[in-house]
């Protein structure tokens, strides 16, 4: 939506979840977008996009939910034409945030009741009892079935071996240090050219 509004001709957009495809296509359908938008139900990591197709690649937050992180990454990137852009965004590993995450993780992984958890969370974090960002949050980090964690240099020589040249960095310091649960965000995002 956001690309839309910022005035991009063509976009197409891939998610993982029934859900988000259906609330995306009842904004393409109320807004009459079907020229500009298309939103598929996909897994990127075994559907194969076309290559050298797309002049930008956004991944936003979801490369470290990949079932395999280096395919899903991998055809991300044949997908994007010469001088075309790759947006990346994702969760890096050595941080305390993740450490805690992952220690969660593994508490509740035999939990059967993760309706009962998104509910809880709804009614803790929410004055009008919807969903948000801090139960989102709480949903991607504790429920999703992969998060993938690789370390920023580990990700700098994938995209460098891949062809693409980083262009832009945010949240990338301390560079050098694959654990640093003091100074590190959790997150990073490059931004690169092929």
């Amino acid at each position: 939506i956001a690309f839309y509004r910022l005035g991009v001709n063509k976009i197409k957009h891939f998610d993982l979840s029934f859900e988000h495809v259906k609330k995306m296509n009842d904004f393409i359908n109320k807004k009459k977008l079907h020229e500009k938008i298309t939103s598929e139900c996909a897994d990127l990591v075994t559907y194969k996009l076309a290559s050298e197709y797309y002049d930008l690649v956004y991944l936003n937050g979801i490369v470290h939910h990949f079932s395999n992180t280096g395919i899903g990454l991998l055809n991300c990137m044949n997908a994007i034409k010469k001088n075309g852009y790759l947006n990346l965004y994702f969760y890096r590993a050595g941080t305390f945030i993740k450490f805690l995450v992952f220690m969660i993780r593994d508490l509740i992984k035999d939990h059967k009741k993760i309706d009962e958890y998104f509910l809880n969370s709804i009614l803790f974090f929410s004055e009008k009892i919807k969903p948000n960002f801090k139960v989102s949050s709480l949903m991607d980090n504790f429920f999703v079935p992969h998060i993938n964690l690789y370390t920023t240099s580990t990700y700098i020589s994938f995209i460098n071996d891949s062809g693409f040249e980083i262009i832009s960095s945010s949240k990338i310091d301390p560079i050098g240090r694959d654990i640093d649960h003091q100074f590190a965000h959790e997150s990073v995002i490059l931004t690169c050219k092929r």
